[in-house]
Parts: C-alpha cells; structure tokens; sequence
C-alpha cells in the first residue's frame, strides 16, 4: 500500500509523523488544488492572532501586523488544504484551513468556509473547542452534505495530546463542529 507522510512535527527531540494511505485523498481536493489556491488567494480571514479581520494579498496576511503572520493552509489533499463542499441548501462552499501565529508561535487552525463569490460565510476556531495551545487538522474529506474532519490538539510541544474525530455541517447558514 503506498503510504504518504501527512505531517511530521518535532518534540522535544523526538521526530514525530503521521502516516496515512494515500488513497484517503478526497476526489475534490485533489482535483482543484491549484485552483482552488489562486481563487483564494485575496480572500477576507476572521479576527485572529491578535490581526483584525482583513483581506489577504497573495494568500498571506498583511506586513503590517508582523510579528503576527498567517495564510490559507495547501497541504496535501488528503490532510486537506482547501476543498469544494456541497453542506446543504446554499450551494456549494470552499473549505480552507486559515493558520497564523503570533511571534512565531502557532496557533489552532481556523476552518473558513467561502460561498461561490469567496466571501466568507462562516469559520470555526478550533481553539475555542478544545481550549488548548495548538490545533491542527490531519484529515478531513467530503461525506455527503457533511465533512469528516479528524484534528488534534496540544499544549505547548506535544503535550496533552488528543485526537479529535467530528462531522463537519451547515444549518441555519451557520457551521458546526460535532
């Protein structure tokens, strides 16, 4: 079975990777990653790593609010990156993954959803659930009208560690996590 590595992090002095089979990689995702990039790389971000709510120049936040940096996450397209979705009666959405940090720090991810026009319908801090220091997607692929997003969530390097396994949906024009 081919394998690809999916993220790899270091901790304390141990390398730490995750390996998941390549045939996870969501259809969508990989079809349109480039795409999907271009099309998102002026979109508007939530409030978050001490940066108010702004537009992105090129897939990153603004210069200005240096030392806090971030940008749309394109990992491989089965952790993610960004993918077309279809979560209910409002057409279909773009998912991306918003991560940033403060002063090299990285904080939870962001999961933004964008209507056809790329405007922002919705977002879910990942911190806000778990209230830990760090949050990061690992997988997610479409399932129907909902997303399987599996994610983890740490303190500090690697501690307090938790795997997270929820179903992604939109109802009310609004998205839950559950």
């Amino acid at each position: 079975m081919k394998l690809r590595t999916l993220a790899a992090s270091m901790c304390a002095a141990t390398a730490v990777a995750l390996v998941v089979p390549a045939s996870i990689a969501t259809p969508q995702s990989l079809a349109s990653t480039t795409t999907l990039k271009q099309r998102l790389a002026n979109v508007i971000v939530p409030a978050y790593c001490q940066m108010p709510k702004q537009r992105l120049h090129n897939g990153k936040t603004q210069r200005r609010y240096l030392p806090a940096s971030g940008s749309l996450l394109f990992g491989a397209a089965s952790k993610g990156g960004a993918m077309r979705v279809h979560l209910g009666s409002t057409g279909t959405q773009v998912l991306a993954q918003y991560g940033c940090n403060a002063g090299n720090v990285s904080w939870p991810t962001v999961i933004d959803a964008y209507d056809a026009r790329n405007r922002l319908i919705g977002f879910i801090k990942l911190g806000n659930i778990s209230h830990t220091e760090h949050a990061d997607i690992m997988q997610w692929r479409s399932v129907g009208h909902t997303v399987r997003v599996t994610w983890i969530s740490y303190e500090g390097c690697c501690f307090h560690r938790h795997t997270h396994r929820q179903t992604l949906t939109m109802s009310g024009g609004h998205l839950h996590l559950a």
